[in-house]
């Protein structure tokens, strides 16, 4: 499935994908991994001594030295663990936070606990910024010592190497902004705003009237309604209107919808609806006081891609399968001259791209298992860890966040897993949310606010929808 997305976009979107607009830590991100080239040379040392790789596990352990990450050294560790998962290194590479929180115990005793958890190597980091530069400390242990050594006291057998990133001011931002994912990092908090009857599908953001604050549209079954920001995150009923009704002629077991904004120049955003009883989707203008349909479109619509040079953005679209909660294993393009059809290997069920895309990576695709992957096919999260349409918003460094509800589609589940899916990585750290009450159906960010969420949460007793605010 992986290898057809990433097929069909590196032909067909790319020249749509803005090139140059990839934060400011990825355009260093060239030196972190020459940086990790360096040192995976250094610590495998000549022919005659024992090799790095080879071994089937490596428990990769980034720190500042004294047991704190921030956002530099997130990217130092995405970058590694990229780098170690090279053919003849390592099979599986495992980030120490993503087991264990605090500082490394480096000690003899230490180290044989993390040898008798079946580690074959520990390779520790530390990343410390230096009059503007980076020093990049490493340290491998080959932890395969036997009995009888361990009994001797004999130590394992280490290996050190150093490099430097050159000096740059971004180092120093990214070193003091605390990193807050992972089990070791403070929890996310949860705010509720407001609440209403019935089950919510998907939420939109988007600042209808101007005031550069963003209202939030919410799709239920059969109806549209607009919420007002009136405050500090304080939040008014707006508006409510229904879905035409001699549009929902499909049957459907379990309703499952698809909301967002497209922005056009000039002109209010267009509202691009998609939901398993259309037989296509629908595109709506605000006009002040409601949303008019402005044409229905043939296929539903997945998601909309700004044109490189600045003209109509790419629309993204499928077909539901008989109604269902998964769509066609075909994704059609729209815009800027470009109508085609591309075939995919196998269905899915939600389809994911930042308003700004500027790297295939800024795109992503959910499994009907609920792994979620990148469109250069990295898995970003396993099988069963999204259970609704994902959404994105910016980290600290400028980093894609994605967050979705726990749960498979179609299950109740009250928890939330958060990616943080930094450009320029292959993999990236899974965070996570402590359940609260109600299950999880819909999850938006509105855009410049930066790292924080929009989620619905759905009370099947009463049927009734809170919107809460979730930041970490």
């Amino acid at each position: 499935m992986c290898r057809g997305i990433f097929k069909f976009l590196l032909t067909a979107l790319l020249p749509l994908l803005v090139q140059s607009t990839l934060y400011a830590a990825v355009g260093n991100g060239d030196e972190i991994e020459t940086a990790w080239e360096t040192l995976i040379a250094e610590l495998s040392g000549s022919a005659q001594a024992r090799p790095l790789g080879g071994a089937d596990e490596l428990l990769l352990w980034v720190d500042n030295g004294e047991g704190g990450v921030n956002s530099l050294t997130a990217l130092v560790e995405q970058a590694g663990q990229a780098a170690l998962k090279r053919p003849g290194l390592f099979a599986e590479v495992v980030p120490a936070r993503s087991l264990f929180s605090g500082a490394a115990d480096l000690s003899q005793q230490g180290l044989t606990e993390l040898d008798r958890r079946g580690f074959d190597r520990l390779l520790k980091i530390d990343v410390r910024s230096s009059s503007g530069a980076v020093v990049i400390k490493a340290r491998v242990w080959w932890l395969d010592c036997d009995i009888w050594s361990v009994m001797a006291g004999q130590p394992y057998y280490s290996r050190q190497a150093e490099t430097r990133l050159p000096a740059s001011p971004l180092w120093g931002m990214l070193e003091t902004r605390e990193l807050n994912f992972g089990p070791g990092a403070p929890a996310w908090k949860e705010r509720g705003l407001f609440s209403g009857k019935g089950r919510i599908l998907d939420i939109a953001a988007a600042d209808l009237d101007g005031d550069a604050a963003a209202e939030l549209v919410l799709l239920f079954e059969e109806r549209l309604e607009v919420w007002r920001r009136s405050g500090d995150d304080e939040f008014s009923f707006r508006h409510m209107q229904n879905l035409p009704q001699e549009e929902l002629t499909l049957p459907a077991r379990y309703a499952v919808g698809n909301l967002f904004f497209c922005g056009v120049s000039g002109a209010s955003p267009l509202l691009l609806l998609a939901h398993n009883r259309l037989p296509g989707g629908l595109a709506l203008q605000w006009s002040g006081a409601d949303f008019a349909v402005t044409r229905r479109t043939e296929r539903a619509p997945l998601a909309c891609l700004p044109s490189a040079s600045g003209g109509e953005a790419a629309l993204l679209s499928s077909v539901y399968v008989g109604g269902g909660t998964a769509f066609a294993g075909r994704i059609y393009t729209d815009g800027s001259g470009l109508r085609r059809e591309y075939k995919l290997p196998e269905s899915f069920v939600a389809f994911e791209a930042s308003p700004a895309a500027a790297d295939l990576r800024d795109i992503y695709v959910v499994s009907p298992g609920g792994a979620v992957f990148d469109a250069l096919g990295g898995k970003i999260m396993p099988s069963g860890s999204c259970g609704t349409q994902p959404a994105l918003a910016s980290g600290p460094a400028g980093e894609n966040v994605l967050a979705c509800g726990a749960a498979r589609f179609g299950a109740e589940e009250e928890g939330m897993n958060i990616t943080a899916a930094a450009t320029g990585t292959k993999n990236a750290p899974v965070g996570f949310t402590a359940a609260a009450k109600g299950e999880v159906t819909a999850i938006c960010a509105a855009p410049g606010e930066g790292l924080r969420f929009y989620v619905a949460r759905y009370d099947a007793g009463s049927d009734n929808s809170r919107i809460v605010l979730l930041y970490p």
